[in-house]
Order: C-alpha cells, then sequence, then structure tokens
C-alpha cells in the first residue's frame, strides 16, 4: 500500500482553505461554475473533463505539470504564460477545498528524450524552479508547492506506479508519455485523489492531439481509467506568425515571449514587437497577456495602470523593479 505524500518526503499538503465539501455533487458544480469564469480556461473541454471523472469524494490537490522541453529542443526560459496555468490552478483548488495546488517541474521527463544534456537540463529546471518559488512567495500563495520530479520518481511508490503503467501501455509508446501518467495516478494516490490542470491548443472536443496535455491524459483514460478530473487552460501566445500558440511553460526563443524573468521589461519587448510582428499576432499576445492580468487580479489583487504597466508589476513583485542593475 503506498504511503502518504508526507511520508514519502514530498512537501507537506497544508495551507487549504478548511473541511473539503463533501457532496460530490456540490464540489463539481463548484467546480464547474468556477472554471466557467476564468477567461484562461477552455471552458467547454474543461467541462467536458470534470463531467467524465468517476471521482465521487473531493480531491485532495490540484496538479499542475511544467514541461522543459519540446520534442527537439530544450527550454531557454519561463513564459508569463505560464502563470495561466497556476493562477487557474489556485482558482481550482479554492473552488473544491482542495488541500493544495502541487507544480512538478518535469526534470526526469525532458531526460526521456535522450538528446539534451543532463547539465542544462538542471540549469534550465533551477532557473524554473526559482522563478516559480519567488512567484508563489510574492503572491502569497501558501497552499501552492513547488518541486521537480526527480524529487520523488525514484521512490519505491513512484516505481510501483511506474511499473503498473509500463505493463498496461503499449510497448511503442514514448517513455515521455509513461512518466506523465504515472505522474497523474502517483498524485492521485498519494494525495486522497487530484484534478489535473493542463494545457490545450484548442477547445474542441474532437481534434486530433499530439502536442498538448490532451493527449496525456487521454493515454491516461485509456491505460488507467476515469476517475480524474482534467482541467484545460488555453496555449501561450507568441511573438511568431509561423507558430502563435506554444506551450505555456516552454519558450524555445524568449526573445519571442513575454518572460516571468529577472530584467524583463514588457512594454519594451512588446513595442519592438510592431516593428516585425503582423498585428493580428501581436493582438492575440496581447490578449492572452490581459488575460493572465485580470486572472492575477481576481487570485491575488488588484492591479492599476495600462496593461504593459500591469504585467510588469506582477515581473517585478517575484523579481524587483530595478531593471537598470540587470
Amino acid at each position: 500500500m503506498l504511503r502518504t505524500v508526507s511520508d514519502i518526503a514530498l512537501p507537506a499538503l497544508g495551507g487549504g482553505l478548511g473541511v473539503p465539501c463533501r457532496s460530490h455533487a456540490t464540489w463539481k458544480q463548484n467546480l464547474v461554475d468556477s472554471i466557467s469564469q476564468e477567461g484562461l480556461i477552455e471552458v467547454q473541454l474543461s467541462v467536458a473533463g470534470v463531467r467524465c471523472s468517476t471521482r465521487l469524494s473531493p480531491p485532495g490537490a490540484v496538479f499542475v505539470g511544467t514541461g522543459l522541453c519540446t520534442s527537439k529542443k530544450l527550454s531557454a526560459g519561463l513564459p508569463l504564460d505560464a502563470l495561466g496555468m497556476l493562477l487557474p490552478a489556485v482558482r481550482v483548488q479554492r473552488a473544491v477545498n482542495a488541500r493544495s495546488v502541487i507544480v512538478v517541474i518535469a526534470d526526469e521527463h525532458a531526460r526521456s528524450n535522450g538528446c539534451f544534456p543532463n547539465a542544462e537540463i538542471d540549469a534550465i529546471a533551477a532557473a524554473n524552479e526559482d522563478a516559480l518559488r519567488r512567484a508563489v512567495s510574492a503572491f502569497g500563495l501558501n497552499s501552492v508547492k513547488v518541486l521537480r520530479a526527480s524529487h520523488f520518481h525514484s521512490t519505491p511508490e513512484y516505481l510501483e506506479v511506474m511499473a503498473e503503467v509500463d505493463q498496461r501501455s503499449p510497448n511503442s509508446e514514448h517513455a515521455y508519455f509513461r512518466k506523465e501518467v504515472a505522474d497523474i495516478e502517483f498524485l492521485d494516490r498519494v494525495c486522497g485523489g487530484i484534478i489535473k490542470v493542463g494545457w490545450t491548443v484548442s477547445g474542441s472536443l474532437r481534434m486530433e492531439r499530439r502536442h498538448d496535455e490532451v493527449a496525456f491524459d487521454r493515454r491516461f483514460r485509456a491505460w488507467m481509467g476515469d476517475r480524474v478530473p482534467f482541467v484545460y487552460c488555453k496555449a501561450g501566445r507568441v511573438l511568431d506568425e509561423r507558430r502563435p500558440k506554444a506551450s505555456p511553460y516552454v519558450a524555445t526563443d524568449p526573445a519571442r515571449r513575454v518572460c516571468l524573468s529577472r530584467g524583463e521589461d514588457v512594454r519594451a519587448k512588446l513595442s519592438s514587437a510592431e516593428l516585425r510582428v503582423p498585428p493580428p499576432i501581436l493582438r492575440g499576445v496581447r490578449k492572452h497577456l490581459g488575460a493572465v492580468v485580470r486572472s492575477f487580479c481576481s487570485v491575488v489583487e488588484p492591479l492599476n495602470g495600462q496593461l504593459e504597466d500591469r504585467a510588469q508589476q506582477i515581473i517585478d513583485r517575484v523579481f524587483g523593479s530595478d531593471r537598470r542593475l540587470e
């Protein structure tokens, strides 16, 4: 039998908002009502992801995974769009009175690609962990726990789950997908149930998926069952007409993303993009950035000023405001 999360040295899951609601109908309806009011969430796809869950009791945690690579490139920075998953996850946690939001940085998953140096994986994992921990602290989100997958992937409890996933998955499946499924199953067991918050390139219920988290979650349902509810945030936006949508947490070219990084100047980046990016692409970036800012104002506290000013206030809250020293 698996031990509790605290028994296997995961961060304690304190900081909840009281006793979880007991009614099956109540917690699911509260969740649907909440995600229907969040502009960063693909509502139709997410409502279906909640309604399909067979879980009866309220979940103990909300799980957010943050990757470090595409299939061919390692990330070089953390987009501000990552908050477009973190903030809705906190909203989900509050809606169902879950104890914690667990953010897992997928360092072991990046290693499974076999094409990135370990030192480079460790460097970007450390940078993202630092940025996310700073953000959690600066925003007063005490129920959010940030850790790397390597923190628990070598534990006997995780390896037990991994063995089950290996038995149920086709031999042709990539190790990255197997680890993703094992993460969901493991955390669901040790946290007393989870809601997984991921991202999607489209809100379509019928679209074929290859490169977003719906692809992972469909494998989970096929191999492990239907009990986990899935909520989907919108894709991040890129200052690039060739690929205007991308993962919220991977930036292979930080010059084309508004990033959650020390020294980032939002106004300067958007202004320079006006000279090289088609207006519809820039409008898409600004629209998504506005949704992130509005979510911050709802989950953390109100901000004043123009869009660039409010986005800059969020970054400066994390890293400090004197960009002349960078």
